[in-house]
């Protein structure tokens, strides 16, 4: 800009401060917009992660790591985990105890998982593709409410279930199982060792979320392990804090030398969220600002102009313009520029959100009635502050503006 222009006070009246005045309010209007929206987006999106059904119940369930074996303690810890266990069934405020070596609502990493071939000989064909494994108890099913759509659980005292095995849908949908109850009792064998990697498939177990909603439900295998790395508590919800207090006092007194420490399952879930929440809460913060800083630039900008047309307004007010009339005049311009932020900003957000949406695999679709709300949250601020500078001056008398004329 030409300095001598900009001091004589030109520039403001002239079509560059014009064109660079519409724009920023522009720039703001579309900032604001966009952020308002991508705030409504996430808070939808987490809503619908902690209350989508996730395949498993998990109110009143606890897990906790077990004391680890060693080549001394052994066989003796494994006696203590059985009583431990028993003490726990027992009491009347736990209703399930079980052992697993992953607790739901962990990381995609806290469970093994293998790259091998797979099929049910006779029966499909060879299948690749990661498998997750998992080890658990009879009891770990009822205990993290999973349920069994086929076959039958685990049993201690069947010597065969060392080598069964119970999947998930997804793995039988994975090699083209159309009908879970005709594969039940079948050999599910891995790789090409005939003899040495055949399990026999016992049950199938409901597809259930085991971590974020970002991954789809993996095909698994479960098989049969006594007393895995962790454990899993059901409690009575009617009176789960005895239940609490017991499995505290009982393995203390079990396990005096190793520190428990227990988390509900609904809340290591909600944790996998946190991440989700604390960036919603930042953008939510910034789409505030946004439109605080956009209503002051427009509360500035509208002062700037009812100053400059005082006079303009004055005129009309003689020749009979009321003041609607004249406030219409004053919001036809910004209503034009919200238009134009609008054009400009919903093509951004929606890609911008629907992209950041499709890393999930279990998604809301766009919202576009928060697109609505959003602009109407904006066009609301821009012309309230628009309408309160234009009112200060079309309510003052005429004369006022027009006696140095």
């Amino acid at each position: 800009f030409r300095t001598v222009v900009v001091l004589k006070g030109k520039f403001r009246s002239s079509a560059k401060g014009t064109i660079l005045r519409k724009g920023l309010v522009i720039v703001q209007f579309t900032v604001s917009l966009t952020l308002l929206v991508a705030t409504f987006v996430i808070n939808q999106q987490v809503k619908y992660m902690q209350s989508v059904d996730k395949g498993i119940d998990m109110d009143y369930v606890v897990g906790f790591r077990r004391p680890m074996f060693t080549n001394e303690n052994r066989e003796g810890l494994k006696e203590k985990l059985k009583q431990f266990k028993q003490s726990l069934s027992n009491h009347h405020a736990i209703e399930n105890v079980g052992f697993a070596d992953a607790l739901p609502g962990g990381e995609g990493s806290d469970i093994s998982s293998t790259t091998g071939e797979v099929q049910i000989p006779g029966k499909t064909n060879i299948m690749e593709g990661t498998t997750y494994m998992q080890w658990c108890d009879e009891g770990y099913f009822a205990a993290a409410g999973i349920r069994l759509l086929a076959g039958r659980n685990f049993d201690s005292k069947i010597s065969t279930d060392t080598s069964a095995i119970i999947v998930n849908e997804s793995f039988l949908k994975r090699l083209g199982v159309q009908d879970i109850n005709s594969v039940i009792n079948e050999n599910i064998q891995y790789g090409d060792d005939e003899e040495g990697h055949k399990y026999r498939l016992i049950g199938v177990m409901k597809d259930y979320n085991r971590t974020s909603l970002k991954s789809k439900v993996e095909p698994t295998a479960t098989f049969y392990h006594t007393y895995a790395s962790n454990s899993v508590i059901r409690l009575n919800k009617s009176n789960y804090r005895e239940g609490i207090t017991h499995l505290e006092k009982t393995f203390e007194g079990y396990f005096p030398n190793t520190p428990l420490s227990y988390s509900f399952l609904d809340e290591r879930f909600s944790a996998l969220f946190q991440e989700d929440r604390q960036f919603g809460q930042v953008i939510a913060t910034f789409s505030a600002l946004a439109v605080i800083v956009a209503s002051l630039g427009l509360f500035g900008l509208s002062a700037f102009m009812a100053i400059n047309r005082a006079k303009e307004v004055g005129i009309r007010k003689v020749l009979g313009a009321s003041i609607p009339q004249i406030l219409i005049i004053f919001y036809r311009e910004f209503v034009l520029l919200i238009g134009l932020s609008s054009l400009i900003g919903i093509p951004l957000v929606y890609y911008g959100m629907d992209g950041w949406l499709n890393n999930y695999a279990y998604r809301v679709d766009f919202p576009w009635v928060f697109v609505v709300i959003a602009l109407l949250v904006v066009a609301a601020s821009a012309l309230l502050t628009v309408g309160y500078q234009t009112i200060r001056v079309a309510v003052k008398n005429p004369s006022q503006a027009l006696r140095y004329e």
